[in-house]
């Protein structure tokens, strides 16, 4: 790894590259046991204690509000710490203090423990005292984050870190339901507060050594203090940015319409009977869900930008809440949950019925509230979405900042985020205390009457759907960051989870064959999001690792992926020149032609036959004159072969007159085959002769025979008034065409198609032949310059064969006529079944 300084700190010690890939997982480690403080003293566990404590629902709603009222203190915090040279002391300090504040709920318990009333209201001013000091902080270590992660790895960090330390708060939020149903409160019999003891004081001792163990992190110096700034100037500045303001306030009034879910463990818990280890694993399988897709998102903000991903978790993440409206009181078993499900709830009975019948007693035995068997699936998916804004957010705040006063911009960021929000925990918590008292009276149609949770997710879904996204999505898109809906296309192509997998193991992998594995799997997975990883491969020094990169873009064939390998193409210390070409085959992009006209006069032979092939594929017409040129002067076999192919598929007819002669004249079978592909192509359409031959190479006569009763179907269907005079005639002279083909009469039935193209001719445009072969193609070419160059075709295969030097007629030459004739008829006569000729 590289150790060359980039970093320092205050003191002007080098923070070498090592150490900050050390603090970074270091500072991974001390989150974990942090995010194990949060699961046990903050969010559900607070509110559980509430509702233990028998507060009202204004009080809950008040005891989450000013969690994130406190965000506020964040700004007076960061102005002060602008002013340090190093912040990381100042940090701990007062962290280290606001952790060992989470003794206090002990305390009170202590002193009050028959009194829940008052240790519920003094829960209250002390979650703010603790939350004031703790948010305080907030700015500070984002600052210190974003100063040490480089930017371009930001999105990747946070996702990474999140999704590690969410192991951690999901093993945490396990532990609090077991205690607390291990050791029932005295509200509910004859109960203590012991289980709530536990879990204070353990997430105590816990949040108070992940401050300890982030003391070993190294804080970077930024170069810049706001000692000169004055107090004003730090508040002012970030606020100047309109992208700014609109991003605190879109999220700002997000968070407000969550927090209209706050009273969702209370409704569990009064409502749909849910335990607290039950509750716990809700928080569970969200942190599952926020731990699996944590990594991916990481790169996936990276690759399509923070305000396309945010504007998409978004509005994915309110949709999950819509499943209340689905949830039942009662409880059940696993088969009584799926049975009116269609085909799964059969399958599952069967199952358990196919059990041995002690497991089958277990199964049947073990129940849920309806409610749980819903949400443990949901709230997956949801802990994923927040988790994705989580990052959003992360990612937004530092990079919208002003650098050199970010730590009060990110406090200016959550403080407005956090006092908006404030307010939807506490309009719950009214709307509760209200509906409580004066139910609606209405019944969702699954039986359930209508709950105050109800009314205030409908509010969530509106709010966040209708007013915070359309003002998150009024943020300047830069430059490098797709549209939300491509950004959406690339996020659906593919499975994401393989696609992410596969760019960390291309970026990490320690031997050339796993790298170039990694590189092909993004290609097949056709992922635009590894776009720019596998643009940096192709300079990898494993030419396995650059060829598959390029490959891969090829198979991707966005804009940006065909530009690099134009770029690549151009470059000429690149010694990937085929390679090149033959992604951009694939890619088939009209800015790549310049470029491979010019490799057409490439030293390299396999760069020039694979520059020809691209350009047949993209089919810019200004390859043809080159291509032609090339054709006539080269005898390699293989240029001949890509240039005739090239020709071909741009539709130069011309191009027959000098494929032809080199396709009998060649004792190279290879070559003989590709030339007879590419004069079929000629006659009678791109891509239609190749079927035809491969079924006659298989069978004889089996190709024949399937094109001849598709030209007979397209005669009597035509609605051509001279095709319906002609059609018994026609019908009658192609079977003879299939008796003659099959019997080897190869000069009868070159002769008798050239009689059939003269009366297609007289029928389709009236154009009779008068002996005098040259009039009668000019006349034709005037009306279809390809039944035109086919009429030449025909003719020489009827008399002029052995006069142009052209070897004996063989079952490949007729075959090449029967092909154009029926080709041509059935796409003029017939056009709905013109696949009949081959080309699917």
């Amino acid at each position: 790894m590289n150790t060359t300084p980039t970093w320092q700190t205050a003191d002007g010690r080098p923070i070498t590259e090592r150490r900050v890939r050390r603090g970074i997982r270091i500072s991974i480690m001390a989150g974990c046991l942090g995010m194990s403080w949060w699961a046990m003293t903050q969010g559900m566990t607070v509110t559980l204690f509430m509702e233990a404590l028998g507060a009202s629902g204004v009080l809950i709603g008040l005891a989450a509000s000013v969690q994130q009222v406190a965000f506020l203190v964040q700004v007076p915090f960061a102005l002060v710490a602008e002013r340090l040279r190093s912040r990381k002391p100042f940090w701990a300090s007062v962290m280290l203090f606001s952790r060992l504040l989470w003794f206090g709920p002990l305390l009170f318990l202590f002193l009050w423990p028959d009194q829940p009333d008052r240790v519920a209201l003094w829960m209250v001013w002390f979650v703010a005292l603790a939350s004031v000091l703790g948010m305080g902080m907030s700015a500070l270590w984002y600052r210190w984050m974003s100063d040490l992660v480089p930017e371009p790895e930001r999105g990747r960090f946070w996702g990474t870190r999140q999704s590690i330390t969410t192991t951690a708060f999901l093993l945490a939020t396990l532990v609090v339901g077991l205690l607390l149903d291990g050791f029932p409160t005295p509200l509910h019999g004859s109960g203590s507060w012991t289980g709530f003891k536990l879990v204070f004081a353990i997430g105590a001792v816990l949040g108070m050594a992940d401050i300890l163990i982030h003391l070993l992190v190294p804080e970077p110096y930024s170069g810049h203090t706001a000692s000169g700034d004055g107090w004003w100037k730090p508040l002012v500045e970030p606020l100047r940015n309109r992208d700014f303001r609109r991003l605190i306030l879109s999220m700002g009034i997000f968070s407000f319409a969550v927090g209209l879910t706050a009273m969702g463990l209370v409704c569990l818990r009064q409502d749909f009977h849910v335990t607290y280890t039950q509750i716990a694993m809700l928080n569970i399988a969200s942190a599952l869900g926020a731990i699996v897709f944590g990594f991916i998102w990481g790169y996936v903000c990276d690759r399509i930008g923070s305000r396309a991903f945010g504007a998409i978790m978004m509005l994915l993440a309110p949709m999950t809440s819509i499943s209340w409206f689905f949830v039942r009181p009662d409880s059940m078993n696993v088969v009584e949950f799926t049975q009116p499900v269609w085909l799964l709830g059969p399958v599952i009975r069967q199952a358990i019925q196919a059990m041995p019948a002690t497991w089958e007693t277990t199964v049947l035995a073990f129940t849920m509230p309806h409610a749980m068997w819903i949400f443990l699936g949901i709230t997956f998916f949801g802990g994923a979405f927040f988790n994705g804004i989580g990052i959003c957010q992360l990612n937004m705040s530092s990079s919208l900042a002003l650098k050199q006063y970010r730590t009060t911009a990110i406090a200016e960021f959550w403080a407005g985020v956090g006092v908006i929000g404030s307010l939807g925990a506490l309009v719950a918590g009214r709307v509760m205390d209200y509906l409580r008292a004066n139910p609606i009276p209405a019944t969702l149609p699954n039986g359930v009457p209508l709950l105050y949770h109800h009314v205030l997710i409908g509010a969530y879904v509106l709010i966040a759907c209708l007013v915070a996204l359309p003002l998150f999505l009024s943020i300047t898109r830069r430059k490098d960051e797709p549209p939300v809906r491509a950004a959406m296309s690339r996020l659906l192509t593919g499975n994401p989870l393989r696609v992410v997998t596969n760019i960390y193991l291309m970026g990490t992998a320690v031997t050339s064959f796993r790298r170039a594995q990694a590189a092909r799997n993004l290609g097949e997975e056709r992922s635009a999001m590894a776009v720019g990883d596998l643009i940096e491969k192709l300079d990898d020094p494993s030419l396995d690792v650059r060829e598959e990169a390029a490959q891969a873009l090829g198979s991707i064939g966005t804009e940006e992926a065909a530009d690099a390998l134009v770029r690549k193409l151009d470059d000429p210390q690149s010694d990937m020149a085929p390679q090149i070409a033959r992604a951009l085959r694939k890619v088939r992009h009209p800015g790549s032609v310049e470029a491979l006209l010019r490799k057409l006069r490439d030293p390299d032979r396999e760069t020039r036959s694979e520059s020809a092939r691209a350009l047949g594929e993209i089919g810019d017409p200004r390859a043809i004159s080159p291509l032609m040129d090339l054709l006539t002067k080269t005898d390699d076999s293989k240029m001949v072969s890509s240039f005739s192919e090239a020709l071909a598929r741009l539709g130069e007819t011309d191009a027959i007159y000098e494929i032809l002669p080199r396709l009998k004249n060649t004792h190279n079978r290879v070559l003989k085959r590709s030339l007879a592909v590419a004069v079929g192509d000629l006659l009678g359409g791109e891509g239609r002769f190749y079927r035809v031959f491969a079924q006659e190479e298989k069978s004889y006569g089996s190709g024949v025979h399937r094109i001849l009763r598709g030209f007979r179907r397209a005669v009597i269907d035509s609605e051509v008034p001279g095709i319906q005079q002609q059609e018994s005639r026609l019908v009658a002279d192609s079977r003879r065409i299939q008796s003659l083909y099959e019997a080897h009469a190869h000069a009868e039935c070159a002769s008798l198609l050239f009689d059939m193209a003269v009366c297609l001719a007289e029928a389709r445009w009236r154009i009779g032949f008068g002996g005098d072969v040259k009039a009668w193609r000019e006349a034709l070419a005037l009306q279809d310059e390809r039944f035109a160059v086919g009429a030449w075709y025909l003719d020489l295969l009827r008399t002029g064969w052995e006069a142009a030097e052209l070897g004996q007629r063989d079952h490949v030459d007729v075959l090449l006529g029967i092909h154009f004739l029926c080709a041509w008829g059935v796409e003029q006569l017939d056009p709905d079944h013109a696949d009949e000729t081959g080309r699917k």
